[in-house]
Order: C-alpha cells, then sequence, then structure tokens
C-alpha cells in the first residue's frame, strides 16, 4: 500500500493499519501525530526519545528497528537531507491525514491524549538550545549556529501551537506543563530575534494562557515571559508596555532571589533590561545609571565571569550617555563592549548581531558628534561614522541575510551620511538607491512604519536635492500621512516637517 493511498482507508480500514502495531511502534507514532507532517528530524526522536518519558523507551538500535517497521508497512517515509551532494541528516515524514487517524484510534480518552501532546513537547523542549529560559551567559552564545538548530524546530513547535489553541479548557489545563510554557516563551524569543515579531508576540501569548492554566508554581517562567515580553514591545515601539514588563521583570526576579538568596545572570540581566527600557522610554536620571550599576557588580560575582559578559551593561550606559549628550563618554563604552567581544573571539564576529549592533550605535554615535562640530574634525568624524556603518552591514547581512530590517537601518544612515557630506550626482543616486531599497524591506514589516516614514522623508529630501519637485514632493506626502499616524494632533505642513519631526518617531538606538 503506497504511503499517498493511506488518506484514503476507511476508518475501519485505518484502524487495522493502526491497532496491529507493538507499544514502541504505537508510541512512536503517538509522537509524530502532533509534529508537523514534513521534515521531522530522526535525531529529535533518536536522540532525545527518553525525554518523552513514554513508558516503552527505546535504544538506538530498538528504534532504527521500530522506524523500519513502520516504513515498511508504508506508514511514514523517509529522506536523506543532502548538503553539497553529502547526507547531513535523516527525516521522516508522515501522511497529514494518518495523524488525524492517530489521534482517533490511539487516544481513547484526554488522559490519553494529554499523555502523548506533553511527551511530544518535553521531546521538543529536550531539542531546543535553550537561552531565555536557561541560565547563560548571553554573550557567549554562538546565535547564528543556535538560530539553525531552532529553524528546523519551529514547524513542529507551530504544529503543538495550532493543537493546544484548539483544545478545550479541561485539555488545556492537562498539557499546561512547564516543558511546554518554556518551549513556547524560547520560540517567541527566537521569532523576536529574527524580526518575526507579530508571530514572537503570538506565541507569547499562548505562553501565557499556559503559566495562567498551569496547576504548578512557575515564577521562573513568568520572569522569562516578561523578559522576552519587554523586548518585543520595545522593538514595537510600545515603550511603555516594554517598560511594564521590565518592571514586573525585575519583581519576580527579586522574588525568586529572596527565596533562594542565589544571583543569577537572570536577576541581573533584569536590571540592566529595566535601565535600557527606561533609556528607550528617554529617562536619564542617575537611578537608571545605578541599575547598570547594579548590574554589573552582579555579572561580575557570578561563576565564569568574563569580561565579554558586560556586553548588555556596556550597550545600556552608552545608550544611557548618548541621552545625556555625553557623546565621549558613549562612544568610549560601546567601544569598550566591542573591543571585549574582539579579545574573546574576533574583530566584528558574526556569532549573532552584536557586534554589529555596537558597530551601528558608533556608527550614529560618532555621526551625531560629527555633525555639531565644523572643520577638519567634523570630516574625520563623519568619516569614521560612514566607517562603522559599513563594517556593521557586513556583519547583519552574514548573520540575518540581506533582507533583514538591520540593514535597511544601515541603507538609512549612509544615504543620511551622503545628505549630510554635500553629495555628488553620483552619491545622489547611491543615496536613492539605499533609500528605496530600505522603504521596500519596511514595507514588509508591518512593525516599521515609523521607520519607513524617516525613509521617505530622506528619499524626498534626495529628489528636491536632484530637481525633481514632483517626486520630492509624492515622497514627502507619504512621509506625513504616516507621521501623521503616530503624532495625530500634527498640524505641521509637510513642507514644514523637519528631520527631527521623523526622528522622534523611532527610539534612540537607531537615530
Amino acid at each position: 500500500m503506497p504511503l499517498e493511498s493511506v488518506s484514503n482507508l476507511s476508518s475501519t480500514a485505518a484502524m487495522r493499519a493502526l491497532e496491529d502495531r507493538s507499544p514502541p511502534e504505537k508510541s512512536l507514532l503517538s509522537l509524530l501525530c502532533f509534529l508537523h507532517h514534513d521534515r521531522i528530524p530522526e535525531n529529535l526522536l533518536k536522540l532525545h526519545w527518553e525525554k518523552a518519558r513514554l513508558p516503552d523507551t527505546l535504544n538506538g538500535l530498538d528504534f532504527r528497528s521500530c522506524c523500519q517497521k513502520l516504513q515498511d508497512d508504508q506508514l511514514i517515509e523517509f529522506r536523506d537531507e543532502n548538503e553539497n551532494g553529502r547526507a547531513t541528516e535523516s527525516l521522516i515524514s508522515i501522511e497529514k491525514a494518518l495523524q488525524d487517524e492517530i489521534q482517533a484510534i490511539f487516544f481513547g480518552n484526554k488522559d490519553q491524549l494529554s499523555r502523548a501532546f506533553n511527551a511530544t513537547t518535553s521531546l521538543l523542549s529536550s531539542a531546543w538550545p535553550k537561552v531565555i529560559t536557561a541560565e547563560v551567559h548571553f554573550s557567549s552564545v554562538d546565535e547564528a549556529s543556535r538560530w539553525k538548530e531552532c529553524q528546523k524546530l519551529i514547524p513542529h513547535i507551530e504544529r503543538v501551537v495550532e493543537k493546544y489553541v484548539a483544545a478545550d479548557d479541561e485539555i488545556q489545563s492537562l498539557c499546561a506543563t512547564s516543558d511546554l510554557a518554556s518551549l513556547l516563551i524560547e520560540a517567541s524569543w527566537y521569532r523576536m530575534q529574527r524580526g518575526q515579531l507579530a508571530s514572537a508576540a503570538g506565541l507569547l501569548e499562548v505562553a501565557s494562557l499556559v503559566i495562567n492554566r498551569a496547576p504548578d508554581d512557575m515564577l521562573a517562567l513568568l520572569s522569562a515571559l516578561h523578559n522576552t515580553g519587554s523586548a518585543i514591545a520595545l522593538e514595537r515601539h510600545r515603550h511603555e508596555d516594554g517598560l511594564n514588563h521590565c518592571r514586573e521583570f525585575v519583581k519576580v526576579q527579586e522574588r525568586l532571589f529572596a527565596q533562594t538568596g542565589i544571583e543569577t545572570t537572570k536577576l541581573a540581566a533584569a536590571y540592566s533590561e529595566l535601565g535600557m527600557a527606561l533609556v528607550i522610554n528617554e529617562q536619564s536620571s542617575d537611578d537608571v545609571l545605578k541599575l547598570f550599576e547594579k548590574s554589573e557588580e552582579i555579572r561580575k560575582r557570578l561563576p565564569g565571569f568574563e569580561r565579554v559578559n558586560l556586553f548588555n551593561v556596556l550597550h545600556g550606559k552608552g545608550y544611557f550617555y548618548l541621552l545625556r549628550g555625553d557623546f565621549e563618554k558613549a562612544h568610549d563604552t560601546l567601544f569598550q563592549a566591542l573591543q571585549d567581544r574582539k579579545a574573546k573571539f574576533e574583530a566584528d564576529d558574526t556569532r549573532g548581531g552584536r557586534a554589529g549592533a555596537a558597530l551601528f550605535d558608533l556608527g550614529n554615535i560618532t555621526y551625531r558628534s560629527g555633525i555639531q562640530i565644523t572643520g577638519e574634525k567634523r570630516l574625520e568624524k563623519l568619516s569614521a561614522s560612514i566607517d562603522y556603518y559599513k563594517r556593521a552591514e557586513k556583519v547583519f547581512k552574514v548573520v540575518y541575510g540581506e533582507d533583514d530590517m538591520s540593514i535597511a537601518d544601515v541603507n538609512v544612515a549612509i544615504a543620511r551620511h551622503i545628505l549630510t557630506a554635500g553629495p555628488a550626482d553620483i552619491e545622489l543616486q547611491e543615496a536613492k538607491d539605499l533609500l528605496e531599497m530600505a522603504i521596500e524591506n519596511y514595507t514588509r514589516n508591518t512593525d516599521a512604519e515609523r521607520e519607513k516614514a524617516r525613509a521617505l522623508f530622506y528619499l524626498s529630501r534626495v529628489f528636491k536635492i536632484a530637481n525633481q519637485p514632483v517626486h520630492s514632493s509624492n515622497a514627502l506626502e507619504e512621509a506625513a500621512a504616516l507621521q501623521r499616524t503616530f503624532i495625530t494632533d500634527c498640524q505641521v505642513p509637510p513642507e514644514e516637517l523637519t528631520i527631527e519631526s521623523f526622528d522622534s518617531l523611532i527610539m534612540i538606538l537607531k537615530r
């Protein structure tokens, strides 16, 4: 019987095909019915089978034998994933219709169904490379490699979410486990890191539902939920919501510390993240600086401390000094964070976006300090800023790819630099091309309309210098229309708007 014909079986025939299986085969099929039907990594099952905590544990040999029997009976298929002509991993697929039959035939009651569902989430949770719910030093994580592993599991997590959300209240309560909550928070963090903010927010909403339905205290996961929620809100320009999440993050971490007396990376992060949220909300009192200092003190006391672990603290302090208008201190602080990464890894490392972020920020700080002076020093500053931007662009392209919003941000910064320096015709064309690419990128992201408005304003300036008044007016009108969606009481005519009108729309990190 070919695999594709399984979906055409009658219920009676399907029952005969499925019921006469050994207990290990039934256990394996019960897991497969809650995973995405395609591209199931064999190692997800083989290496993490025991974490599923099912009664029929298999060793490696038995697992392969079990899979072979199911393949011989054409209930599943195997295929090899190839890279450069070399098999890299084995993938399993199963008919979607067969998954539904398995659920209908194997799970006679809600307890059986919830056990299989919980086994699946335990399996996925054990395979996920955790950071936001684990005790790790973020600066030591190779994010680029980690993201490759995460992407393999995302389709299966989406299937789990789909099944959980569709379940009734009783099943949701039976399936509200710490494994599921941590898995969803981790997946939300990953989506946020990849710029998929709406999806990240959706996953976090389901994680919150799980925590609320759980019979047990999930204080540590509640902390991770607020940490992730703050990052998503701030990226979506919901600055007050992000600040509120950060305050809750600190409260939960202080409760945990009161219970255990143990300082952790999460406690340290809570203080620095609250400091950063306050800076993004444009608060720069001495109390904000004290939050970064408190975070630094804790980090230095943690086991295995290295200078590179202070990246977030230095990053936050850099923005704090920038908000206060102290460009020299802001530059020196962020430059130190970059040097610490260079000492630990390499110059402009691509293990994640941190080196690129520091370079981009240094470009902004150097640019802003340069435009406030005149003469030779101004030219030196502007030249240094463009070097920072181009180095940041190289890192971002390797880490995130050509279509990431970080590339659009760099394009706008370079175009702004060209306009400031007094462009020649060829440079003006480059500025136009960069801005149009950035606008196209921002248009694909529903959370980037503020950045799009600013890019359109710069584009209107390019057209004006190029003596193209119609194009200039059209770009300016579109920029002004977007600006008015955020500043509804704006009475300034489009032709009187300035770059400050658009800089105020976006967070200090990108100005």
